[in-house]
C-alpha cells in the first residue's frame, strides 16, 4: 500500500515517544501520527483514483450504447450507474440524480469534473457539454473519448510494470530497519526497554524514520510519475 512504510515508521515512533514521557518529543510524534494518517489517506484517495480510471472508458462505451438506443444523456446515465457499485457508477448516478432534482446538465457536469478525479471525467463532460448546445453525433464522441482513456491506460500499465522493481525496492529498503526495531523487541526485550528510556535514542529513531518516510516518498514519487 502507498505509503504504508512510512506510516508504520510513524507508528513505532510515536509508540517510542509516548514511551519516553517527554513533551517535546511527544509532540513530535504526534506530528508523525497526523502525518502517517494523511499518508494513509492520500493511498485511499490513489487506489479511488485507480478504480476510476480504469472503469472509465467502460462506462462510457455503454453510456454511448444507451444514447445510441435512444435514452437521454441522464437516462442512460442513471442506467450506466445503477448497473455498477464501483466509484465511477457512482460518479454517474450522481450525475443523474442532480438532474432528477432539477439541476442543470451543465451545472451538474461542472460538479462531477471539480471533484478530486474530475479530469478523468473532463473530455465525456466536454463532449456531452457540446453535444446540448450544438448537437453532433455524440455516440461517436463519448465512444472516441473511450478508446483515448483505453490507450492511456494501457500505457499506465506499461509503465507501472517497468517501475515495478523500484516501487518493490523503495517499500522494502524502507521496512527493513522497522523490522529490525520489531526484530530486537522479541529477541533483547530488555535491550529495546533501554531504548524507550532514553529520549536521546527515542529523538535518534524519530529523525531516522522521518528520513526513511522522506526517501519512501520521493522513490514513489519518481517511480509514479508517469503513472498519473
Amino acid at each position: 500500500m502507498t505509503g504504508s512504510g512510512i506510516a508504520a515508521a510513524g507508528v513505532v515512533s510515536n509508540l517510542l515517544v509516548v514511551a519516553s514521557g517527554s513533551a517535546t518529543l511527544r509532540r513530535c510524534g504526534m506530528r508523525g501520527r497526523d502525518s502517517g494518517r494523511l499518508l494513509i489517506s492520500r493511498a485511499a484517495g490513489g487506489r479511488r483514483r485507480r478504480a476510476i480510471q480504469s472503469s472509465v472508458p467502460g462506462l462510457l462505451r455503454a453510456l454511448a450504447d444507451g444514447v445510441e438506443a435512444g435514452e437521454t444523456v441522464m437516462e442512460a446515465a442513471r442506467s450506466v450507474g445503477r448497473s455498477g457499485n464501483g466509484p465511477g457508477s457512482r460518479a454517474l448516478r450522481v450525475l443523474a440524480n442532480d438532474c432528477e432534482r432539477g439541476s442543470s446538465v451543465d451545472r451538474s457536469l461542472r460538479r462531477l469534473t471539480a471533484g478530486p478525479s474530475g479530469d478523468l471525467w473532463a473530455p465525456a463532460a466536454f463532449s456531452i457539454s457540446i453535444h446540448q448546445r450544438c448537437g453532433g453525433d455524440l455516440v461517436r464522441s463519448l465512444r472516441a473519448v473511450a478508446s483515448a482513456g483505453e490507450s492511456a491506460q494501457r500505457t499506465r500499465n506499461d509503465a507501472r510494470a517497468a517501475t515495478a522493481q523500484a516501487r518493490f525496492t523503495a517499500n522494502l529498503v524502507c521496512s527493513m530497519p522497522v523490522l529490525a526495531l520489531l526484530g530486537l523487541g522479541l529477541v533483547a526485550p530488555g535491550r529495546l526497554s533501554r531504548v524507550c528510556s532514553n529520549p536521546l535514542s527515542i529523538g535518534m529513531l524519530l529523525v531516522a524514520g522521518v528520513l526513511q518516510g522522506t526517501g519512501l516518498l520521493v522513490v514513489r514519487q519518481l517511480a509514479s510519475f508517469p503513472l498519473r
